[in-house]
């Protein structure tokens, strides 16, 4: 790259071979020397920087998201961590007892790892428990918890003993970051899809926000599809709507099944 000092410098060079004067770099001229060679290497500056964002194997940001497009590639976006959230009662009451919707929960130890109840849940009378949808109040990896990691109610309702999720929280994934993606553009990009075979199945298939490695292989009449998400789980909806893309190989009366990676390799 090269600097400001040499682009001045180159400059002088070839006004003093075609002038034959040396150049008083505190005159008036030498003042409007330095002012070019300030704007040339703005100009080099950024065209540097442009040169750098027309290559996938360089291009950063809004620039590798336009030619990811450009090969049919979409940078996935962060999503909310789902679950459920159980409200217990010391013990059996006569009365319902009604927690409302948006009570807010968080993780032990993480005070600002925080989940809102998507609904309002009765506990019966006659009953000590009621489970409720929730999400995490802001999209990201780490809102994602297993069983028992939400336990600190946050706004507790009255009549509330404890919370604890019994199921867990699971779906959520930061944004998609510039290396991820380029994997991606570069597999669109050596393994296009032709027609209705591999390369196209698990392209269609990593379009999904959730995954984030696919590969299909053969197992004598059965087509098996190895899955790897951001929170290494494969929700039912997700088994279904990968089964909905490998429907497209009917016409070859291949039987179908979707595996965790995740869950193999354990």
């Amino acid at each position: 790259m090269i600097s400001y000092n040499e682009i001045l410098e180159n400059m002088k060079t070839t006004y003093f071979e075609q002038s034959g004067e040396v150049l008083d770099m505190n005159g008036e001229s030498g003042i409007r020397f330095k002012a070019i060679a300030t704007e040339l290497f703005n100009l080099y500056v950024a065209g540097e920087y442009l040169l750098k964002q027309s290559a996938w194997m360089t291009a950063t940001g809004e620039y590798l998201d336009r030619i990811a497009t450009e090969c049919s590639v979409v940078r996935k976006k962060a999503s909310k961590a789902v679950g459920e959230i159980t409200f217990l009662i010391d013990g059996v009451r006569e009365k319902d007892t009604v927690i409302p919707e948006g009570v807010v929960c968080s993780k032990k130890g993480y005070k600002y790892i925080q989940y809102k109840t998507l609904e309002q849940g009765v506990i019966r009378a006659g009953e000590t428990a009621v489970s409720v949808r929730a999400e995490a109040l802001f999209c990201g990896e780490e809102y994602n918890a297993s069983y028992g990691e939400v336990s600190v109610m946050v706004n507790p309702p009255s009549g509330i003993a404890m919370v604890e999720n019994r199921v867990s929280f699971i779906g959520g994934c930061d944004d998609e970051n510039d290396e991820a993606l380029r994997l991606r553009i570069k597999d669109a990009l050596m393994y296009p899809a032709n027609g209705v075979n591999v390369e196209f199945l698990k392209g269609r298939i990593m379009t999904f926000d959730e995954v984030i490695g696919c590969d299909i292989i053969r197992e004598n009449a059965k087509l098996v599809c190895v899955l790897k998400t951001r929170d290494k789980t494969v929700s039912t909806d997700l088994e279904q709507r990968v089964r909905d893309v490998l429907s497209l190989f009917t016409l070859f009366n291949f039987e179908f099944e979707v595996r965790n990676a995740d869950e193999n390799s354990a």
